[in-house]
């Protein structure tokens, strides 16, 4: 049976307010109330709440200002005293925590070593000089074992001598160095009974030099020559071109030369007898056996000559317009053809414009015959359009009136060298 008013915690503790309550072990997390007596896990002793009416505990009674000691640890050792190298750490007397603060191992560094056999007791020996005897320049004093004083005896500094020989330092670490002359080497012309030591240097080539046809010979132990004859050379006129070298000098003429083109006299054409309107007909040219003028330029180029040009007479091949259609006006194209790989066109330039046919013709009746006339051809321009080899003169025709070629004969190309003025 139960008395009535004492069922739970909180009402035995209204009505009995100041007997102890045995709780046991203390537990974490557990609730507790006034005057509940534990046990701490820590050091065994008991501790009351007193500081609480009631507690949700989570710090042990032993650090909590919640709880009061009512019986000390069990009997056994009161306190630990640190000493020297020692800290005691006694905020559990029970459970003190002892740290050494003084020396924990010893190890050996240069010339020292250390023999850790027994850690408790390690041997500390030294590798280091134990004493200093002197020898030749040096003296010591073993006054103070400890502090040896030494002393040099011998040469304290060095100072450079005569020319060729440096010193780094007058003391300290010294270089002595040879700046001067330390060995020969015969050159052509020169031979030498040594390469060091005490040489002797003797002319093995040339001993003395005269003066021929414009050169000038000055001095006679160090000659200077001077050359008395031609120092350059200069054109005259527009006529005279120099190249070359200073040493190698090339002279050309700037006057024009002339080479011949030997042409077939054959043509080609798309289709018929006649080149129709629009259409165009070819020359075919006969390549010389030895290398002319116009086959050397054209396939070296004229670097000396930048504005170089051929200027071809054509005045030996002859079209002819063969229907009444008016050709009054018009014109034809003269062309350039490199068939050697992907065929290659240069278009000539013709100082009347290719308006070779006249304005007017009175009293003429078809087929009207004319000649081609002359055109000329910039050897740099030719080549950028790739045309390095004349394989062919082609001639279109720019008028309404069918054209025929009739033939032609050799064609003379005239170089300028300097262009057309």
């Amino acid at each position: 049976m139960s008395v009535q008013g004492l069922q739970t915690s909180f009402d035995r503790l209204s009505i009995l307010k100041t007997p102890m309550n045995w709780r046991g072990d203390w537990v974490s997390g557990s609730n507790y109330l006034l005057n509940d007596v534990v046990i701490s896990p820590t050091n065994s002793g008991s501790y009351i709440l007193t500081g609480a009416i009631a507690l949700l505990s989570t710090v042990d009674p032993i650090s909590s200002a919640d709880w009061t000691e009512v019986s000390g640890t069990s009997v056994g050792v009161d306190s630990i005293t640190a000493g020297a190298g020692i800290i005691v750490n006694n905020l559990i007397p029970r459970n003190p925590v002892i740290s050494n603060d003084g020396i924990l191992t010893v190890r050996g560094t240069t010339n020292v070593n250390v023999d850790n056999t027994d850690p408790h007791n390690p041997i500390i020996s030294s590798t280091a000089v134990g004493t200093l005897v002197q020898g030749t320049g040096i003296s010591i004093n073993n006054s103070d074992p400890i502090n040896p004083v030494i002393r040099n005896t011998g040469v304290t500094s060095l100072t450079a001598g005569g020319a060729g020989v440096q010193v780094s330092s007058a003391t300290g670490d010294i270089t002595v160095t040879n700046s001067g002359l330390r060995s020969l080497t015969a050159g052509s012309g020169i031979s030498l009974n040594s390469s060091t030591g005490d040489v002797q240097v003797t002319n093995a080539g040339v001993i003395s030099v005269s003066p021929g046809d414009g050169i000038q010979i000055v001095g006679t132990t160090s000659p200077q020559i001077n050359n008395t004859g031609v120092l350059s050379i200069a054109p005259a006129d527009g006529t005279i071109t120099v190249g070359g070298t200073q040493q190698d000098v090339i002279l050309s003429a700037t006057v024009s030369r002339l080479s011949y083109l030997y042409l077939s006299g054959n043509f080609v054409i798309a289709s018929g007898a006649y080149i129709a309107p629009g259409g165009s007909g070819s020359l075919i040219y006969t390549q010389p056996a030895a290398a002319n003028l116009v086959t050397t330029l054209m396939l070296n180029g004229d670097p000396d000559h930048p504005n170089a040009v051929f200027l071809f007479d054509l005045t030996s091949v002859y079209l002819s317009f063969n229907t009444t259609t008016t050709i009054l006006n018009n014109s034809f194209i003269v062309s350039f053809i490199d068939t050697t790989g992907p065929t290659k066109t240069y278009i000539a330039d013709v100082p009347n414009g290719a308006l070779f046919i006249p304005t007017a013709i009175t009293g003429v009746s078809f087929p009207v015959t004319v000649n081609v006339g002359t055109c000329y051809l910039n050897i740099a321009a030719a080549r950028t359009a790739g045309v390095n080899v004349i394989s062919a003169i082609q001639i279109t025709n720019n008028t309404a009136s069918s054209m025929n070629i009739l033939g032609s004969n050799s064609v003379l190309a005239q170089y300028f060298p300097n262009g057309l003025e």
